[in-house]
């Protein structure tokens, strides 16, 4: 037994992945020069005015000399009670170029908290400034996008907040033709997030009906590589287990920004209600669908293989997915071998790490999951990158009520087992998911090793 929690060794998890303490716990971020908040999360309103944090610590240490925003003045004689005026004088003109629309000075009182800002400002570029260190809580503001349009950018001088809005663009011609829309029935909005390309609604209005999807946009042939994959994994769920997931409707370059690509699916709304008709299925029910129904043959072949058509990314690691006929030497091959040899030609080598994961491909993996072992292994499509944050509940557009959901995917046909290690290592299925799939989907034999086939899908 250990003394203390501090003395228990850490996990590799732990150590390695878990992300570090949050050192800023208002949601803002701590610099001088910047105004970070959480953009697409209304709950995380600051708590504090949103000031730079040198002038948070300075106007803590004097309050009396903190300047109003209704005035450029830097007397530092300004009385605290100057700052009473700042939710009625906060926005009361612009001081570069014009006088700030009387409609959008609500948007900026203090209180007053806004995910749509964007949608309210001006649409021709303007510049707007506002006297003082501000306080800001319209944290939509904040948001800026790295490709279809800068909504708002937000510079600071001690006296002085500069708002610069610029035109959001037609929506680029690429996707509209891969759509069949118009540009003057459609517009795009900036919706959700990810850690590896920009995120967007796409509403069209064209046959007199709301239509909405999904955007994504990357740069570079990483993202050809990561959307061409997406599309593939998402129909490939739809076509075994239709509302499991959002179809794909198309990728590709974009016709104003050849360097960068696109990825349009079906729109998931995850925050939709029960309301409407839906399947009734559970995840398990759906996953373990899934995992039953043989993957389709690939051209060129007289039987299903392992692999996939096309190369997919699990987070931003590309995965090699030609096809073979045996799922060990796929497994042992294209995941260990494969990601061994990536992190050798990033890192440099390393004879242990390159001893160890040879051992496990060459030895350990026909033991656990060759034929003479398992016997055959039909292959199924499986998910790829399943864990509890790739897996929600929502209503995919035009599709009735809320389904049990998956996204991101990054597929391939394979033995079904293999989606349950990563399931396992983050976790987020809770125990009746677990007795219900197995209902379902029974281990295979031999049983008393199937921990073992999960702990080395886990690598």
């Amino acid at each position: 037994m250990y003394a203390s929690e501090s003395e228990k060794p850490q996990s590799w998890w732990k150590r390695h992945c878990t992300p570090p303490p949050a050192v800023n716990k208002s949601a803002m971020c701590p610099c001088t020069d910047c105004f970070n908040g959480d953009p697409h999360n209304a709950s995380r309103a600051p708590p504090v005015p949103m000031v730079p944090s040198r002038e948070r610590r300075q106007a803590a240490a004097a309050p009396a000399t903190r300047p109003s925003l209704s005035t450029t003045s830097t007397n530092s004689s300004t009385s605290s009670s100057s700052s009473s005026t700042v939710t009625r004088n906060v926005l009361r003109k612009s001081l570069l170029r014009k006088e700030m629309p009387a409609d959008l000075v609500p948007l900026f009182q203090e209180g007053h908290s806004t995910t749509s800002l964007h949608s309210q400002m001006p649409r021709q570029s303007d510049e707007l400034s506002l006297a003082g260190y501000g306080s800001f809580a319209a944290r939509e503001a904040v948001h800026t996008s790295t490709w279809a349009f800068t909504m708002l950018h937000l510079s600071q001088t001690p006296n002085k907040i500069i708002i610069t809005t610029t035109a959001m663009p037609d929506v680029d011609p690429a996707i509209l033709e891969a759509l069949g829309l118009t540009p003057e029935h459609t517009k795009i909005t900036s919706h959700g997030g990810s850690g590896f390309s920009s995120t967007f609604k796409l509403t069209s209005t064209l046959d007199g009906k709301p239509k909405r999807y999904f955007v994504k946009t990357g740069t570079g042939t990483a993202s050809e590589v990561m959307f061409r994959g997406e599309h593939a994994s998402l129909n490939a769920i739809a076509a075994a287990v239709p509302s499991f997931c959002p179809r794909a409707h198309a990728h590709g370059a974009l016709a104003n920004s050849p360097d960068r690509f696109f990825l349009a699916t079906e729109f998931l709304d995850l925050g939709a209600s029960q309301s409407g008709p839906s399947s009734g299925l559970s995840l398990a029910a759906k996953l373990a669908k899934l995992h039953t129904t043989p993957a389709p043959t690939p051209d060129g072949f007289d039987a299903p293989v392992f692999g996939f058509p096309v190369t997919t990314c699990c987070g931003a690691t590309p995965q090699d997915n030609t096809f073979k006929r045996s799922w060990a030497d796929f497994y042992a091959e294209n995941r260990l071998r494969a990601i061994c040899r990536a992190g050798v030609e990033a890192n440099g080598a390393d004879a242990e790490l390159e001893d160890a994961v040879e051992k496990v491909a060459g030895v350990v993996t026909p033991r656990l999951v060759g034929e003479k072992t398992i016997g055959p292994i039909t292959p199924v499509v499986v998910h790829g990158d399943l864990w509890s944050g790739n897996h929600g509940t929502g209503r995919i557009d035009g599709q009735g009520g809320a389904e049990e959901v998956v996204f991101d995917a990054s597929a391939v046909y394979g033995h079904s087992e293999y989606e349950l290690g990563i399931m396992r290592m983050f976790g987020g299925f809770g125990g009746a998911f677990w007795k219900e799939y197995e209902k379902l989907v029974p281990k295979a034999e031999p049983k008393a090793e199937w921990e073992d086939r999960v702990k080395l899908y886990e690598l």
